[in-house]
């Protein structure tokens, strides 16, 4: 109750409101948004299984206001209203609420400027604590471009640093939580001791950043972060980076055993049709946006399809199997500009 009556009031979720429910029900996330249709009286539009194709269409004949619910369903809209010949495919939408996985930027901007609305209204939360941050509809465009809100009402939200000091403003670290919508404990007690510190915050193992005026930028995981000679390498901010590029549908930045550098960054991308992306280019592209080049990926794979789960997670432990180093190659790393495409 506590986690969707405040994504009722953040998104402004009216009883007039025509809503997709397109993502697996019975999860979190799916009794939050029934919660909030119970709360507010809005109307709940629901598919047996997510399609790219059909599903936009459908959401389009019953004429959606709120289109969410996740970066994969968000990219479908826009290819669908890409593929429309013009005419707007959701000609009432508000905005398109978002979570479960990190929003390029990017897609922010196009959904807004193309189909309409005020753009990704996204959150953040896990199942064991969902929706304790939250956008709302009347923050500026580069707050909801670029991060994932302010806390909700009754949710404390700490950042700390690696060193466990606690982190600042524009401080990278751990989110850690408290509040209402989290979980007291797990059924088996034993992992409790590694779920929370020793002042009762729930330990996310999410890393990010809290600006001066309190918005959550999640930045990746710990388990995320490529360490290549020492330095961290943040995942996200290279994908964030590589979906901007022109010829890019979707990406993924993993981490590969590397014998020399420890891990090496491989960046997975799934390119538009008809479009292709050598990795001289992205070198390039990367160097012209400002990325420091430590931080380059030194192996790019070209896929059909960026694997992702049910709820729109990048499957990235699929990826880690599929481009792991064989046996047979003694775990040497690839040559730079060696592409592969992969079903």
């Amino acid at each position: 109750m506590a986690s969707a009556l405040a994504m009722a009031e953040c998104v402004d979720i009216r009883a007039d409101d025509v809503s997709a429910l397109i993502f697996p029900f019975t999860h979190i996330g799916g009794i939050g948004w029934l919660m909030a249709a119970l709360f507010t009286g809005c109307t709940l539009l629901t598919t047996e299984a997510f399609d790219p194709i059909t599903t936009p269409a459908f959401l389009a004949a019953n004429d959606v206001t709120l289109a969410g619910s996740g970066t994969p369903f968000h990219m479908a809209y826009l290819a669908a209203q890409r593929a429309s010949g013009g005419e707007t495919i959701f000609p009432h939408i508000r905005s398109y609420p978002g979570g479960g996985a990190p929003k390029p930027p990017q897609l922010h901007h196009d959904l807004k400027a193309e189909i309409g609305g005020v753009g990704i209204v996204s959150g953040y939360g896990l199942t064991e604590a969902p929706i304790v941050v939250m956008a709302t509809t009347h923050d500026p465009d580069e707050k909801l471009a670029t991060t994932e809100g302010r806390p909700t009402p009754g949710v404390e939200l700490i950042v700390v640093g690696l060193d466990g000091r606690r982190a600042g403003p524009g401080e990278e670290g751990e989110i850690r939580l408290k509040g209402p919508q989290v979980i007291q404990g797990y059924l088996d007690p034993a992992l409790d001791a590694e779920a929370f510190d020793p002042d009762g915050f729930f330990r996310t193992g999410d890393l990010g950043i809290v600006d001066a005026d309190g918005y959550v930028t999640i930045t990746g995981r710990l388990k995320d972060v490529i360490i290549r000679h020492g330095e961290n390498i943040s995942a996200k901010e290279v994908e964030d980076l590589l979906y901007s590029h022109p010829a890019v549908a979707d990406v993924a930045v993993i981490g590969l055993p590397d014998p020399k550098t420890g891990e090496r960054a491989c960046a997975v991308v799934a390119v538009k049709e008809g479009r292709s992306l050598p990795f001289a280019d992205m070198v390039t592209y990367l160097k012209d946006q400002g990325l420091r080049v430590q931080a380059i990926p030194e192996q790019l794979e070209v896929v059909d399809v960026v694997p992702r789960n049910p709820a729109g997670k990048i499957l990235k432990h699929t990826l880690r199997q599929r481009f792991a180093p064989t046996p047979d190659a003694g775990s040497a790393p690839t040559t730079p500009t060696q592409t592969r495409r992969q079903p």
